[in-house]
């Protein structure tokens, strides 16, 4: 029962803004009825490898990260994360996106636009994106991101204020 570790124990964030790795996995506990505070103490450890670190030195029962960093991690360090298991798993929700102020020319935003979702078309884009972790830009709107509303929404309900 993945829950007996939370309960009455710490557990180890990397920063209490972190959407992925902090807000989405407080929120997962909160529906299921464990609450920050009440049922298990938050500690923020700075880092997504300090919270795969502080599970692995026994700091804490529970971490929560996020793939991209987990994913890293087991594979730079393919015999420590062995020692580790991935107890659960939060629902997927929109990654990051990438703005622009309301004062910048329409068309700047598009050749912007337009240069990040091109860079998966050529092996260079797929160079450059690989570097950076990421597959691809998708093109996107406020509808795109309305998940992320309701996630906040669903965040304040259940948690509290935001962070």
């Amino acid at each position: 029962d993945w829950s007996s570790d939370v309960c009455s124990s710490d557990l180890a964030f990397p920063a209490r803004t972190a959407l992925a790795a902090t807000m989405m996995p407080q929120l997962f506990l909160a529906e299921r009825g464990l609450l920050p505070d009440r049922d298990y103490r938050p500690l923020f450890v700075g880092s997504q490898e300090s919270v795969i670190t502080s599970v692995l030195l026994r700091r804490v029962l529970v971490g929560a990260t996020w793939p991209v960093p987990w994913d890293a991690y087991r594979v730079e360090h393919p015999a420590s994360a062995a020692e580790l298991r991935v107890a659960w798993q939060t629902p997927s929700l929109v990654n990051n996106a990438v703005v622009a102020r309301a004062d910048v020319p329409a068309a700047r935003v598009e050749c912007v636009r337009a240069t990040l979702v091109g860079l998966s078309n050529d092996d260079e884009g797929q160079r450059l994106l690989a570097v950076i972790g990421v597959s691809a830009f998708e093109p996107a709107d406020d509808a795109t991101y309305a998940p992320v509303d309701a996630f906040l929404q669903a965040y304040l309900r259940a948690v509290g204020p935001l962070p």
